[in-house]
């Protein structure tokens, strides 16, 4: 049965309560739970094993081959935004996610960095979304 959470904080108390018996959440909220014995982490479910939990099996590995379930964050402008102005904030995004402070913050909350070309952005955003199906 699915419960709503507003949050993790909550989701997990209530799964180190035993009020929960399940909860599938990002990495980033639960490793430290994990790590201090607090709750049991089961899989992955993304493609490939986390940095942070290098023994923890995927989804995939665990019998469920074709299952892939993982987040990412875009950055989005709106329709009609000059191309400079992208190119722009693209390449600051980069140098960004180049700089030991910010890549090794993101990396230690589970994120694998990946900065992508707009125009492949779109594409995968619009194929995660189903909308690519119905074009």
């Amino acid at each position: 049965m699915h419960v709503p959470f507003k949050g993790a904080v909550a989701a997990l108390s209530d799964l180190m309560s035993g009020r929960q018996q399940v909860y599938i959440g990002a990495l980033a909220s639960t490793v430290p739970q994990i790590k201090a014995g607090r709750v049991r982490a089961i899989a992955i479910t993304g493609k490939k094993r986390s940095a942070l939990l290098p023994d923890l099996p995927t989804v995939a590995e665990s019998g469920f081959p074709d299952y892939d379930v993982s987040a990412w964050y875009g950055l989005l402008a709106p329709a009609g935004t000059p191309r400079p102005v992208i190119q722009t904030v693209q390449q600051q995004v980069r140098k960004a996610l180049q700089s030991p402070g910010c890549s090794n913050s993101l990396r230690s909350r589970a994120a694998t960095l990946w900065a992508a070309r707009p125009s492949s952005s779109a594409r995968s955003l619009r194929a995660k979304s189903g909308s690519g199906a119905r074009r």
